[in-house]
């Protein structure tokens, strides 16, 4: 299901820029992600498919987890923040997770990334990474199971955009993804409750 909030023609008209895609504007997801499954010479320009902003609940519970963090010295507000897929990261995906062979884990398809927006809208689980990417960016990770396997995908949250960055695909309920669960120190989505204060920009 997606629960991505639809842009308005304004966000339409500035994102439509340069070689930018829209999910059901101009291109959809899985043409985009067809697309860069199968790299080759003519594909190597960098792309970016805007899919839509987050909902105010989800806003509201990363706000919860990225400011009840002590890591960081400046409080975050996502709210209305854009997720978006880059023809790099995809790259990056099929290269290093396309031919898994451990043991709980399966290798990713252009298949199982048209789950994306299901994943991050609709999250079984939710929480911070332990690392922080150039720049001391923080790392979201999302993980939802769907159609007999379960999905973890880490977003980089970066000035009112959530970055696709990795996607690992488990065999649902294998020891690998309760311990992926258990080491990340995630929590269930349901449990994550919504901070309006911190969304505000007030510690509470």
């Amino acid at each position: 299901m997606n629960n991505l909030k639809k842009y308005t023609k304004e966000d339409i008209e500035r994102f439509l820029t340069g070689d930018n895609l829209i999910d059901g504007v101009n291109s959809s997801l899985k043409e985009f992600i067809d697309y860069y499954y199968n790299d080759d010479a003519l594909k190597r320009k960098n792309q970016k498919i805007f899919l839509g902003r987050i909902s105010d609940n989800l806003s509201l519970k990363i706000d919860n987890i990225l400011n009840s963090s002590k890591r960081f010295d400046k409080i975050f507000i996502t709210k209305d923040s854009n997720v978006v897929v880059s023809s790099d990261n995809l790259r990056h995906i099929f290269k290093h997770h396309g031919k898994e062979n451990s043991k709980g884990q399966l290798s990713v398809s252009a298949k199982h990334l048209n789950n994306f927006i299901d994943v991050i809208s609709n999250p079984d689980y939710i929480g911070l990474s332990d690392q922080l990417s150039r720049g001391k960016t923080p790392t979201l990770i999302f993980t939802k199971k769907i159609n007999g396997y379960s999905a973890a995908i880490t977003l980089l949250s970066t000035k009112k955009q959530l970055y696709l960055q990795t996607y690992y695909v488990f065999r649902s309920d294998s020891k690998e993804y309760l311990n992926y669960i258990q080491k990340k120190k995630l929590k269930k989505a349901g449990d994550v409750e919504p901070n309006d204060n911190i969304s505000l920009g007030i510690y509470v």
